[in-house]
């Protein structure tokens, strides 16, 4: 792309901040009504697994190959809840059973475990009578999962979550060494987690264990992309010290969004592979993890940097330019031929071009026309603005 460095077209992403706050505010918006929707209908806003709620995982061996929907079908009748059924593939004869058996009718501990063995015990023996008979069918595995474990399950992925934000926050704002930044893409991540969860809610997905895993993928991504994002802003800053806050958003937002859409539609096509060749099994793990890698990158490029801007206060200064050219910033950089608060004024006359090339300047659009001067004093002009120059670069650093 050299040749349109002298026209470098930017993207309108500050310009359309609000319009992208409000995608979001209404997406999150719809998963809060659609969790709401959930506990009213199912006592809880997540469809949660067995290893919050507490549960009973089987793994038996058939005489004969069995059919995940029959066997569900069979399962269901005991359970409280959906049951989840998968035949290990290659193998048809051994399937895996995840199901919280109804044992509402018990009134005591002692015997709600005795009703919940009995009601396993005949389970196991219809589907073993239906798939070559009970007495040739093998128990492999059965375990079970309280609900206290499943509540230490659930408190301990909080803490996991809310430490590891903290961690991140603290590490972008050394990084970086701007609060704005580390406060911006923390706002990111909490949205990305709100959105995986509210596709969640809305497909009526089980959240186990993995769902955790899930989660915590989903913040590293994001995560990653903000970094990268950010480390493109500070450079245009220390680079093109002449330009306004939001241009310099705008021109690094452009600058990345072709590494962040190749990133995020590489993952979007494995995670789409997985969901139709993976099985029953990686379903929920794929779905969720595809609400969360889209939601990811959306945030990174149209929440995080925009909100950065909002804090500064700085969008409502400034009459951003269509584009800009990037070879006279750079030399002008390298020369000093004008300060920032030159570049404002000429910026704001100027409607679609910032730093327009030496030849296209005219007197009076933004700059007045220089008056002849002799070589020493030219000499010594320059000499003025590169120390002026090296003292904005020193600011800089010092941010």
């Amino acid at each position: 792309m050299l040749q349109n460095l002298n026209r470098y077209k930017l993207i309108p992403f500050v310009q359309y901040s609000k319009l992208w706050l409000l995608i979001s505010a209404l997406a999150i918006i719809a998963g809060v009504i659609i969790m709401v929707g959930n506990y009213r209908t199912m006592g809880n806003p997540l469809f949660l697994g067995i290893d919050f709620t507490g549960g009973s995982l089987i793994q038996l061996q058939l005489q004969e190959p069995g059919n995940a929907a029959e066997i569900a079908e069979i399962a269901q009748k005991y359970s409280v809840g959906e049951a989840m059924v998968q035949l290990r593939r290659g193998h048809q004869r051994e399937v895996e059973i995840r199901v919280r058996i109804d044992t509402s009718s018990a009134k005591d501990t002692a015997t709600r475990s005795e009703l919940r063995a009995e009601k396993i015990s005949e389970m196991e023996r219809e589907i073993g009578d239906k798939y070559g008979g009970s007495e040739n069918m093998q128990v492999l595995q059965q375990d079970y999962v309280g609900p206290v474990v499943g509540a230490e399950l659930i408190r301990n992925a909080i803490i996991a979550l809310i430490i590891g934000t903290i961690a991140i926050m603290v590490y972008i704002f050394i990084r970086f060494n701007r609060l704005v930044f580390a406060i911006a893409a923390v706002v990111a991540l909490i949205h990305d987690v709100i959105i995986a969860l509210s596709g969640t809610a809305l497909l009526k997905l089980e959240v186990n264990s993995f769902f955790i895993a899930v989660v915590l993928t989903i913040i590293g991504y994001s995560i990653n992309d903000t970094i990268i994002i950010y480390d493109r802003i500070r450079e245009n800053l220390r680079n093109f010290p002449q330009i306004n806050f939001p241009t310099i958003i705008n021109l690094s937002l452009t600058q990345t969004l072709t590494r962040s859409l190749a990133t995020v539609a590489t993952v979007v096509i494995m995670l789409i592979a997985l969901l139709l060749f993976g099985g029953r099994a990686l379903y929920g793990f794929s779905m969720a993890m595809l609400f969360g890698m889209i939601s990811g990158a959306y945030s990174s490029v149209f929440i995080a940097a925009p909100i950065v801007l909002y804090f500064t206060r700085e969008e409502r200064k400034y009459r951003l330019p269509k584009y800009v050219d990037l070879v006279a910033a750079h030399e002008q950089v390298a020369t000093g031929e004008f300060d920032e608060d030159e570049a404002e004024i000429y910026e704001e006359k100027e409607k679609e071009m910032v730093l327009a090339p030496k030849d296209e300047r005219k007197p009076g659009a933004g700059r007045t026309a220089r008056e002849p001067v002799s070589k020493a004093d030219d000499e010594e002009g320059r000499r003025e603005a590169a120390d002026k120059i090296k003292k904005k670069k020193k600011k800089l650093r010092r941010r």
